[in-house]
């Protein structure tokens, strides 16, 4: 029964494997983090700023950032997804702008899950702040939800727009004229 199961698993295993059943290119791979069982803390995200014991991660996290600047050329914009909930999308997308702020590039982060926004927890920002729903809903104005990440004191040139409360259903707002009239104002506040 293993046998059949191993068999049967569409799992992708390695870049190469990656590369021969899609033909696309693979900016690199991230190590799994495993926490300790017996930690108190209960957010099991991964934060390249505070976290101390991720070397590995945070190197493979600068070889994706810096192949995928190649590709980009001049576009500004970048679009972190995947397909199913808990493959790490929203960690891999702060962790990438993280490490384009970090060389000195200024970066505007988006958390465009309405359904589940994890950014601001992420990063452990205070609540109050209005989200991107909020935006798009003109309940706020976007200078009012932009939150300016620091290290150490220091401003990072790195922005969070949180994306506001969890109980919108409707995703068909991304798609409309105020998100296109919020990104282009987002293009002007960043290098990447």
């Amino acid at each position: 029964l293993l046998l059949l199961y191993t068999l049967n698993t569409r799992t992708i295993r390695g870049e190469t494997e990656l590369r021969a059943l899609l033909n696309i290119p693979c900016f690199g791979s991230l190590p799994m983090i495993h926490f300790k069982r017996r930690t108190q803390n209960t957010n099991k995200e991964i934060n390249m700023l505070y976290d101390r014991n991720c070397e590995d991660y945070t190197e493979a996290m600068r070889l994706v950032r810096t192949r995928l600047e190649r590709q980009m050329d001049d576009k500004k914009v970048l679009m972190v997804t995947s397909s199913i909930p808990g493959e790490g999308k929203s960690t891999v997308a702060a962790n990438l702008a993280i490490s384009m702020a970090q060389k000195g590039k200024k970066v505007v982060l988006v958390d465009c899950d309405l359904r589940n926004p994890s950014q601001g927890k992420i990063f452990n920002l205070p609540g109050g702040y209005p989200g991107l729903l909020s935006i798009l809903r003109g309940e706020s104005k976007l200078e009012d939800s932009l939150v300016e990440v620091t290290h150490n004191d220091e401003p990072l040139g790195l922005t969070i727009l949180a994306g506001g409360d969890n109980q919108s259903r409707s995703v068909e707002i991304l798609g409309g004229e105020e998100m296109s009239r919020v990104l282009e104002e987002l293009k002007t506040r960043a290098d990447a």
